[in-house]
C-alpha cells in the first residue's frame, strides 16, 4: 500500500504543467522523448489519443462514462492542419482587387488566423499534457511490472509451501483491484479518444466549409469589381461612339448645306438664263413683226407702180448707202476675224522661229482658222465649197491663211459685182427678206427648243432635289433610331447598375451572415473549451477527492455523497444534451449556408441566362446590317462578354495560383497594362489618321470651291462672248435689212407733194454719207492691205498678251483640275479603305461571336471540372478523416493488445 501511495503521489495533475518537459512530434507511433526522464520506446507514445490517457486512469467509472460521451472539441495536429494551399488566400491576394467589402473579408481572415494560432497553441499544450500522461503511464507500467514481480514472488512462496499472511493477501487483492481500475481507465481513455477524433473531424469539416464560403465571397467580390470595370469601359466606348456619330451627323449636315447652296446657285443661274432667253425671244418677235410690216409695205408699193423721178433717185441713193454699209460691216467683221487669225498665225510663226508652243495651242489655232474659212465659204457669196475631210486634212496654218485671204478677196469682188447688179435690178430684195424671216423663225424655234431643254433640265434638277430630300429623310430616321437605341442602351445600363447594386447588397448581406456564422462557431468553440476546462477541473477534483481502496473499504459511502454523484451525472447528461443541441444548431446553420450558396449559384445561372438572352438579341440585331449603330452595339456587347469571360478565366486562374505564385500574377497584371497602353496608342493613332483624312477632305473642298468659281467665271465669259457674237450678227442682218427700211421710208415720203425741199436736203446728206462711206471703205481696204503686209504690230502685241493670259489661265485651271483629280482619287481610295475596314469589322464581329460561343463552352467545361475537383477534394478529405479515425482505432487496438491482462 505504501508503494501504491508512493506511485500515486508521483502522478501529476492535468492543471499543473511541468516546464522541464520538452515534447517532440512523433510520426506513426514513434517514441516521444523528454529531457527529464529517460523513457523506453512504447507504441502508445505517438497515438492521437494520448491527451486523455491520464483522465481515464484517474477518474471513477461514473466520470469515465461522462467523459466517454461528452465532446471535448479539441483540435489535434495529427488529424487536422490549417489550410495552406487554397483554404485561406494571402492578404496580398485578398486586398489586390480594391472592392468595398475587402475590409470585412480581411477582418474575418485575421480573426480566423488568430483562431488557428490559438488552436495550434492549444494543440501544443495538449501535446505537452499527452507527454506528461505518457510519462505517468510509463511510470504506472513500471509499477505494474514491479507488482507483477511481487505477485510472482508471492506465488513462488505459495508454491513452495509457505502460508501467505493476511497482509500479503490484502496486498494481492489491492493490486488486483488496482489492475482492474487501470484497465477500465484505459478503456475509458480509448473511448474518449475516439469521441475526440470524431469531434475533430466535424470541426475540420466545418472549417473546410468556412474556407469554401470565404473563397466564394472573394470570387463574388472579384466578379463585382470586373463588372464595374466592364460597365465603365462600355460607358466610355458608348460616349466615344456617340461623339463619332454626332461628328458624322454634323458632316452630313454640312454636306447638305453645301448641296443646298449649290442648288440655290444653279437656280439663280437658270433664272438669269431664262430671263436672257426671254429677252432675246421678245427681240426676235419684234424683229419679225417689223419685217412683216416692211414686207407688206413693199408689196403695196409694188402694186401702186407710180414712182416719180425723185423717188428713183432717192431709192438709188438709199441702195448705194445700204450696199456701202453692208460692205463696211462685212469688211469690219472680216477685218476683226482676220486680225484674230493673223495674231494666231504670228504667234505660230514666232513659236516656229523661237520656241515651240504646246501642241494644244497649235491645234486650237488650226481649228479656229478652219472654222473661219468654213464660215467665209458658208456666209460669203463664193460658190466654192469644201468638205469637212478636206478641212481636217489641212493642218498647215500658212496655207489656211492664204486660203482665207483668197476667199476674202473673192468675197469683196463678188460683193462689188453684186452691188453693180443690184443697181440695175431694183427691187430684188424681197426674196432675201423672206430668207431672213425664215432664218429668224428657225432661230426662234431653236431658242424655243433650248428653252424646253432647259425647262426639262430644271425639272430634272427639281426631281434630283426631291430625291435628295427623300434620301435625307431616311438619314434623319436613322439618326432618330440611333438616338432611341442610345436611350434604350442607357436604360439597360441603368438596369444593369441597379442589378449590380442589388447583387452588392445581397453579397454584403451574405458576408454579414457568414460573419455571424463565424461568430457563432467561435462562440461554440469557446463554449467547448470552457466545457473542457470544467471537465478537466472536475476530473482533477474527483482525483483529489478519490481516497485509496483501503479507506474505501473502511469508510462506507454516505447518502449525501451518492446524491452528489447522481446530481453530477444529471448535470453531465444535461450538458450532453445542450452540446447535442448546439451541434444540431450548427448543422442547421451549415445547411442554411449551403442553401444560400445554392441560391447564389442559381442567381449566377440566371445572370448567365440573361446574358444568353442578350446575346440572342445581339444576333437578331446583327441580322440587319443596315445601320452602323447596331454593329457598334454588337461590338460593345461582344466586348463586354469577352471581358466577362476573361474575368471568369482570371478568377479561376487566380483561385488556383494566387496562393502559390503571386509574382506571376503581378507579371500578368503588368503585361495586361502594357497591352492596354498599346491598344490605347493604336486607338490614338487611328484617331490621328482620321483627323488627317478629315483635314485633307476639308482642304480638297476648299480647293474645289475656287475651281467652281473659276469655272463659273469661264462660263460667264463664254456667255458674254456668245452674246457679243449674236449682237454682231444682229447688226449685220439689220444692215442687210436696211434697204427695205429706206425703200419704205421713200414710199411714205413720195405721197406728199410738199416734201421736195426736204428730199433735196436728204439727198445732199446722203451724198455726204456716201462719200464718207467710200472714204471709210478705202481706208478699210488700205488697212486690210497694211494688215496683210505689215501684220499690225500693236494688235499682235495685244493678242500675244491675251494669248499668254489665256494660256496661263488654262494652265492654272488644268493644274487645279489635276489637283482636284488627284484629291478625288485619294478620297476614293480612302472611301474604299473605309469600306474594307467596315468589312473587316464585320468579319471581326463574326469571329468575336464564334469566340463567345467557344468561351461559353470552355466556361461550362471549366465549371464541370471545378465541380468534379470540389467533389474529389471532399472525397479526399472524408477519406483522410476516415483513415485517421481508423488509424486511431488501430492504435487503440494495438495498445489494448500490448497491455497484459492477467486472470487471478
Amino acid at each position: 500500500m505504501k508503494e501504491y501511495v508512493r506511485y500515486s503521489s508521483r502522478i501529476p495533475s492535468p492543471n499543473k504543467r511541468s516546464p522541464a518537459v520538452t515534447p517532440t512530434k512523433t510520426i506513426n507511433g514513434d517514441v516521444a522523448s523528454t529531457t527529464t526522464h529517460n523513457v523506453s520506446s512504447h507504441p502508445l507514445s505517438g497515438s492521437p489519443f494520448k491527451k486523455n490517457m491520464y483522465q481515464s486512469s484517474t477518474t471513477p467509472p461514473d466520470k469515465r462514462e461522462k467523459d466517454s460521451v461528452s465532446p471535448t472539441g479539441s483540435i489535434n495536429n495529427s488529424t487536422r492542419q490549417p489550410p495552406t494551399g487554397g483554404g485561406y488566400p494571402s492578404q496580398h491576394h485578398a486586398t489586390g482587387y480594391g472592392s468595398p467589402s475587402n475590409n470585412d473579408t480581411e477582418a474575418t481572415i485575421q480573426r480566423l488566423k488568430e483562431q488557428l494560432n490559438e488552436a495550434l497553441a492549444r494543440d501544443d499544450s495538449a501535446k505537452a499534457a499527452l507527454a506528461k500522461s505518457d510519462k505517468v503511464i510509463l511510470d504506472l507500467r513500471a509499477d505494474q511490472k514491479e507488482l507483477k514481480r511481487q505477485l510472482e514472488t508471492l506465488r513462488k512462496e505459495r508454491v513452495q509451501g509457505t502460508p501467505p499472511s493476511k497482509q500479503q493477501e490484502e496486498q494481492i487483492q489491492s493490486l488486483q483491484t488496482h489492475i482492474q481500475e487501470l484497465t477500465m481507465k484505459l478503456q475509458s481513455t480509448n473511448i474518449t479518444a475516439n469521441a475526440d477524433l470524431s469531434k475533430d473531424a466535424k470541426v475540420g469539416e466545418l472549417q473546410v466549409q468556412l474556407d469554401r464560403a470565404h473563397a466564394q465571397i472573394l470570387t463574388a467580390d472579384m466578379v463585382r469589381k470586373e463588372l464595374e470595370d466592364t460597365l465603365e469601359a462600355e460607358q466610355y466606348t458608348w460616349e466615344l461612339r456617340v461623339q463619332d456619330q454626332e461628328r458624322h451627323i454634323a458632316s452630313l449636315q454640312q454636306e447638305c448645306d453645301t448641296l443646298a447652296q449649290d442648288l440655290d446657285q444653279c437656280r439663280a443661274q437658270w433664272k438669269e438664263a431664262e430671263h436672257g432667253w426671254k429677252d432675246e425671244l421678245d427681240e426676235l418677235r419684234e424683229q419679225l413683226i417689223q419685217a412683216q410690216t416692211k414686207i407688206s409695205k413693199s408689196a403695196d408699193d409694188h402694186e401702186n407702180g407710180d414712182n416719180a423721178g425723185s423717188t428713183t433717185d432717192h431709192s438709188s441713193l438709199m441702195k448705194k448707202i445700204h450696199q456701202l454699209e453692208t460692205e463696211r460691216a462685212e469688211l469690219q467683221s472680216c477685218l476683226d476675224e482676220a486680225l484674230k487669225e493673223l495674231e494666231a498665225v504670228d504667234a505660230e510663226l514666232q513659236t516656229e522661229d523661237g520656241s515651240k508652243v504646246n501642241n494644244k495651242s497649235d491645234k486650237l489655232t488650226i481649228e479656229s482658222l478652219q472654222h473661219l474659212l468654213r464660215w467665209i465659204y458658208q456666209e460669203g457669196p463664193v460658190e466654192k465649197r469644201l468638205n469637212t475631210s478636206q478641212l481636217s486634212e489641212q493642218t498647215n496654218a500658212k496655207e489656211l491663211v492664204s486660203q482665207i485671204q483668197e476667199a476674202l478677196e473673192e468675197w469683196l469682188e463678188a460683193v462689188a459685182h453684186q452691188s453693180q447688179k443690184d443697181t440695175s435690178r431694183g427691187f430684188s430684195n424681197d426674196f432675201h427678206n423672206q430668207t431672213t424671216i425664215e432664218e429668224l423663225q428657225s432661230q426662234i424655234k431653236a431658242h424655243e427648243k433650248e428653252l424646253k431643254s432647259r425647262e426639262e433640265s430644271t425639272n430634272e434638277l427639281r426631281e434630283s432635289l426631291k430625291e435628295a430630300v427623300a434620301l435625307l429623310k431616311p438619314l434623319q430616321d436613322a439618326v432618330a433610331q440611333a438616338e432611341e437605341e442610345k436611350h434604350d442602351l442607357g436604360q439597360q445600363l441603368k438596369d444593369l447598375e441597379q442589378d449590380r447594386q442589388s447583387t452588392q447588397d445581397e453579397i454584403s448581406q451574405q458576408v454579414k451572415k457568414i460573419e455571424t456564422l463565424q461568430e457563432q462557431v467561435s462562440s461554440l468553440e469557446e463554449q467547448l473549451e470552457e466545457q473542457r476546462r470544467l471537465s478537466q477541473a472536475r476530473e482533477s477534483l474527483l482525483q483529489a477527492a478519490t481516497p485509496s481502496p483501503h479507506k474505501n473499504r473502511a469508510i462506507p459511502l454516505t447518502p449525501p455523497d451518492s446524491e452528489d454523484s447522481l446530481a453530477k451525472i444529471k448535470r453531465a447528461r444535461e450538458e450532453l444534451r445542450r452540446k447535442r443541441e448546439t451541434e444540431g444548431n450548427l448543422q442547421q446553420l451549415l445547411k442554411d449556408a449551403q442553401s444560400r450558396f445554392k441560391n447564389l449559384h442559381q442567381q449566377n445561372e440566371n445572370v448567365a441566362a440573361k446574358n444568353r438572352e442578350l446575346q440572342g438579341q445581339i444576333e437578331k440585331l446583327g441580322d440587319g446590317d443596315e445601320e452602323v449603330s447596331k454593329e457598334s452595339e454588337l461590338a460593345a456587347i461582344l466586348a463586354q462578354r469577352e471581358a466577362e469571360l476573361q474575368s471568369l478565366r482570371e478568377q479561376l486562374e487566380r483561385m488556383q495560383r494566387a496562393s502559390q505564385d503571386p509574382e506571376e500574377s503581378i507579371q500578368r497584371v503588368k503585361a495586361l497594362e502594357e497591352e492596354l497602353s498599346r491598344s490605347r496608342n493604336e486607338i490614338a493613332q487611328r484617331e490621328h489618321a482620321e483627323r488627317v483624312l478629315n483635314k485633307s477632305l476639308k482642304e480638297a473642298l476648299g480647293l474645289l470651291k475656287p475651281l467652281q468659281m473659276h469655272l463659273e467665271e469661264a462660263e460667264q465669259e463664254k456667255m458674254e462672248i456668245s452674246k457679243e457674237l449674236r449682237n454682231l450678227r444682229k447688226r449685220f442682218r439689220q444692215l442687210q435689212m436696211g434697204e427695205g427700211d429706206d425703200f419704205s421710208r421713200s414710199t411714205t415720203f413720195g405721197g406728199h407733194p410738199d416734201v421736195n425741199v426736204e428730199l433735196i436736203k436728204i439727198k445732199d446728206e446722203l451724198e455726204e454719207t456716201v462719200r464718207q462711206l467710200e472714204l471709210e471703205n478705202s481706208q478699210l481696204h488700205d488697212a486690210l492691205e497694211d494688215l496683210t503686209e505689215d501684220g499690225n504690230k500693236h494688235n499682235e502685241a495685244k493678242l500675244r498678251q491675251r494669248l499668254v493670259e489665256l494660256n496661263s489661265r488654262y494652265e492654272v485651271t488644268q493644274n487645279k483640275l489635276e489637283d482636284a483629280h488627284v484629291e478625288n482619287h485619294a478620297l476614293v481610295k480612302a472611301l474604299k479603305q473605309k469600306e474594307m475596314e467596315e468589312k473587316k469589322r464585320q468579319n471581326e464581329i463574326q469571329q468575336l461571336q464564334e469566340r463567345l460561343q467557344r468561351t461559353e463552352t470552355e466556361l461550362k467545361n471549366a465549371k464541370s471540372i471545378a465541380k468534379s475537383a470540389l467533389v474529389k477534394v471532399e472525397e479526399l478529405t472524408m477519406s483522410n478523416i476516415e483513415h485517421l479515425s481508423r488509424g486511431g482505432s488501430v492504435d487503440m487496438k494495438l495498445d489494448g493488445e500490448q497491455l497484459p491482462g492477467y486472470s487471478f
